[in-house]
C-alpha cells in the first residue's frame, strides 16, 4: 500500500511524528513518500524517506496556495496513493481539497487546532468554520489527545464516528541512552544552579513569552536558577526582549534548534510545558 504524507511547516514536533511513524509504518510493508518543504525535506532524505518540495506558506494566500494546490495535484496524479495522510492545518486544508479532485482517500491530523491557539475571536470562528467545512472531504480526523478531541466536539468540527484519538508515542531508549549535555558549557552554570528548561517551537502555540515570565517569578525565589529554552521560531526576539525587560537575561539561554534535544532534557532539573 502507498501512503503519501503531506506535511506543511518547519522543524518542530510534527517532524518527529513522521520520523517515529514512518520507519515503523515501513517494517509493516506501506510504502511512504512525503509533501514538504526545505528544512524538513532535507531532514526526511537524511533517513532515506523519499521527499516532494512544495512550499506552503502558513498564512492564507490565494495566489501561493492555488500554486501549492496545482503542485500537490500533480504529484496525487502521478504517485497515485491509495491513502494521503495530512498534517497540520494548512496542508489539511489544501490535501484535503486535492485529493478530492483526485478522488483520493484521505485522513486528517492537525496537530494542535489552529483556531484553539491565542488568537482573536473572529480569527478562531473563522478557522473553526473552514475546518468544520473541509471535515467532509476526509475519511478520518485524528486527533493526538483527548484536550484535541474535546475541542472539537465543543466547536462541532465532524461528527463524532469521524474522529479518533491515537496519542502521540514516544521512542523511551532514545531518552534513556542519551547523555546529558555539559551543564557548564552551555549554561555556564557552576554545578550549583537549578537548571529549569523547555523543548518547543518559539511560537504562539507554545508560548515562550510564558516561560520567561514564569522564570521571572521563580528568580524572585531560587536566586541559582538557570533557564534554557531549546528550539526557535518567530517569537525568537520578542522572548529576548521580553527576558531583558524583566531581568532575566543573564540567566536565560536560547539554543536554537539541536539534533539532540533528548540531551538537553537530561540536563534539567526541572521540565517546564507552558
Amino acid at each position: 500500500m502507498k501512503l503519501l504524507h503531506i506535511i506543511q511547516g518547519s522543524v518542530g514536533g510534527t517532524l518527529e511524528y513522521l520520523k517515529l511513524l514512518i520507519p515503523r509504518l515501513k517494517n509493516l510493508g506501506y510504502e511512504n513518500k512525503v509533501i514538504c518543504q526545505n528544512e524538513i525535506c532535507e531532514e526526511l532524505n537524511t533517513l532515506s524517506i523519499e521527499t516532494y518540495k512544495i512550499e506552503m506558506s502558513r498564512e492564507i494566500s490565494i495566489k501561493d496556495d492555488l500554486i501549492s494546490l496545482m503542485k500537490i495535484l500533480k504529484v496525487l496524479k502521478s504517485y497515485r496513493p491509495d491513502i494521503c495522510y495530512l498534517h497540520s492545518s494548512k496542508a489539511g486544508a489544501l490535501g484535503r481539497l486535492a485529493c478530492f479532485l483526485t478522488r483520493t482517500k484521505c485522513v486528517y491530523n492537525p496537530h494542535g487546532w489552529s483556531f484553539a491557539m491565542q488568537t482573536g475571536y473572529i480569527n478562531k470562528l473563522f478557522y473553526a468554520f473552514i475546518e468544520k467545512s473541509l471535515s467532509f472531504l476526509c475519511s478520518r480526523i485524528i486527533l493526538i489527545s483527548d484536550a484535541e478531541l474535546s475541542i472539537a466536539k465543543n466547536y462541532h468540527i465532524a461528527p463524532e464516528n469521524k474522529l479518533i484519538t491515537i496519542y502521540n508515542g514516544i521512542d523511551i531508549d532514545k531518552f534513556s541512552e542519551a547523555l546529558a549535555v555539559d551543564r557548564k558549557t552551555i549554561l555556564n552554570s557552576n554545578g550549583k544552579n537549578i537548571v529549569i528548561g523547555m523543548v518547543g517551537r518559539l511560537t504562539e502555540q507554545k508560548d515562550p513569552l510564558m516561560f520567561v515570565k514564569i522564570s521571572a517569578e521563580i528568580l524572585k525565589v531560587i536566586k541559582n536558577a538557570k533557564f534554557i529554552l531549546v528550539g526557535d521560531g518567530n517569537l525568537r526576539e520578542k522572548t529576548l526582549s521580553l527576558a531583558k525587560e524583566l531581568g532575566v537575561s543573564d540567566n536565560l539561554i536560547l539554543t536554537g534548534w539541536v539534533k539532540d534535544p533528548e540531551s538537553y532534557i537530561k540536563a534539567f532539573d526541572v521540565a517546564v510545558l507552558t
